[in-house]
């Protein structure tokens, strides 16, 4: 990542520490930081860092439940969600942020569907 990343956010994900919050990690009430994990979290997967490879993590992922999770996202109909009850697939006013977080958790998705 080319801006430094919120060190709280980045060791949770990295870490992993069972069990995992997967709530606290993803709070999906709120587009922002939910788009904020979903970025980290794509990074971590695609790249890796120095401790660990890539491929190694996401195995640790799939195995702590964090794919179950977000397909938990997809399908929930709270996913990104607003205080008035708007959700990410119903949403009359599809804005940019919620429109990034489903795209991007549908990218985070795909890299376990198609392979690590």
């Amino acid at each position: 990542m080319r801006l430094p990343t919120h060190t709280k956010s980045m060791e949770a994900l990295k870490t992993l520490e069972t069990p995992v919050k997967w709530q606290e990690l993803f709070v999906n009430r709120s587009p922002f930081r939910l788009l904020y994990s979903l970025q980290i979290l794509n990074w971590l997967l695609r790249d890796g860092d120095e401790t660990q490879s890539g491929p190694e993590w996401s195995m640790r992922f799939v195995e702590n439940s964090g794919l179950d999770y977000l397909l938990s996202l997809l399908i929930m109909r709270d996913t990104c969600a607003n205080d008035d009850g708007e959700n990410i697939m119903n949403s009359q006013q599809n804005s940019i942020t919620k429109r990034a977080c489903l795209g991007l958790l549908l990218k985070v998705i795909s890299y376990f569907a198609v392979g690590m």
